[in-house]
């Protein structure tokens, strides 16, 4: 697949988001799943300018921004913050998007996984459904 942004890893943060966020609505995500990458990675872009680091994504700044927002044991998300639970896909979902220009959508091979025998019959009428 050819990327996108060739030259991903020179863009600002806010082009680097912007650009990931075209991406997520070119691969047909959710309305759902593309605010929630957009609520997670707009947090990151604020996280690096009170932080003082550069303008630029570095796998530096995403690892102490996984660590700030990550939720701490019997901690809870509040209402709106949802998106913590799962900071640290959603930067590592940013940062291939760095590396490969590009985003690729998980494939799950339901041949592989270990499905017990009493959700067979389910999962065999919802893919027919």
């Amino acid at each position: 697949m050819e990327s996108v942004h060739p030259n991903a890893s020179t863009l600002s943060l806010n082009e680097l988001v912007e650009g990931a966020l075209k991406e997520l609505q070119r691969l047909n995500y959710s309305r759902r799943s593309v605010r929630r990458y957009r609520t997670a990675w707009h947090q990151l872009i604020s996280f690096a300018q009170t932080t003082a680091l550069r303008e630029n994504y570095s796998d530096e700044l995403g690892a102490r921004f996984v660590m700030a927002m990550r939720l701490k044991r019997g901690e809870r998300a509040k209402p709106d913050e949802g998106w913590r639970r799962h900071v640290q896909f959603l930067v590592r979902v940013l940062a291939t998007f760095v590396r490969d220009g590009h985003i690729e959508r998980s494939k799950i091979d339901l041949r592989q996984i270990c499905i017990p025998e009493s959700m067979r019959k389910t999962l065999s009428d919802y893919e027919h459904y």
